[in-house]
């Protein structure tokens, strides 16, 4: 694996201090979605919103928008981990999945635009206003199950099966992180939209992922301490 160096040092901390909030947010994210499971229809996103903003976002994924936009400076400290090493080109392409799944999720993502339909809709004057509102809710609220969140999984999915071949390639990595890789990637193979399966999948996908980053962010702080 790769030296750390003063070019990188910063590069490890930024990985290694994501990495523990990654750590504490999926815990955060199972009890939130247990402890207040989104609304099913438009209208009960609207007045959750109108109630508690706060709320209204977590029940719109935006704590998931949030981690996806920190776990990139978790792939950013493994990349110089592997940058010169055996299964760079690898590493690589596994990286381009997981940027290009995170900017599809993040484009899909409704929580500021039904903040902003849910402002809206309380201030409109009659029913014929409000089902104007209720149905571009509805068009929002379809990207947390469109092909926008689908090419998501599918790519992120990869993306860690790709990352995960690339540590067998370099041999500096312990059996156990890459099997918690390859068992997450295989998981993430099955989108939460997709009924009941796809939320076991998606269940399931966290707890080796929580192992992988645990391990990896365990290398980042070793990296630093030389």
């Amino acid at each position: 694996m790769a030296d750390v160096t003063k070019d990188n040092r910063f590069i490890f901390n930024a990985g290694a201090w994501a990495g523990i909030f990654l750590i504490a947010m999926i815990p955060a994210q199972i009890f939130m979605f247990i402890k207040f499971p989104p609304p099913e229809t438009v209208s009960g996103v609207f007045e959750v919103f109108n109630a508690n903003v706060f709320l209204g976002l977590v029940n719109t994924d935006i704590l998931y928008v949030i981690t996806n936009v920190i776990m990139l400076a978790v792939y950013a400290s493994f990349y110089y981990i592997m940058r010169g090493q055996d299964g760079e080109k690898t590493a690589v392409m596994g990286l381009i999945f997981i940027i290009a799944g995170v900017a599809a999720f993040i484009s899909s993502s409704p929580s500021f635009t039904m903040m902003n339909l849910a402002d809206k809709y309380l201030s409109a004057p009659d029913d014929s206003a409000r089902n104007l509102y209720l149905a571009a809710g509805e068009g929002a609220m379809a990207g947390l199950t469109g092909s926008a969140y689908v090419v998501y999984y599918f790519m992120n999915a990869a993306g860690l099966l790709l990352i995960s071949y690339s540590m067998i390639l370099n041999k500096g990595f312990s059996k156990t992180i890459i099997a918690a890789g390859i068992a997450s990637g295989f998981f993430m193979l099955i989108p939460s939209s997709f009924g009941a399966v796809g939320m076991a999948f998606s269940f399931l996908s966290l707890i080796p992922y929580t192992v992988w980053i645990i391990l990896l962010t365990k290398i980042f702080f070793e990296k630093i301490k030389g």
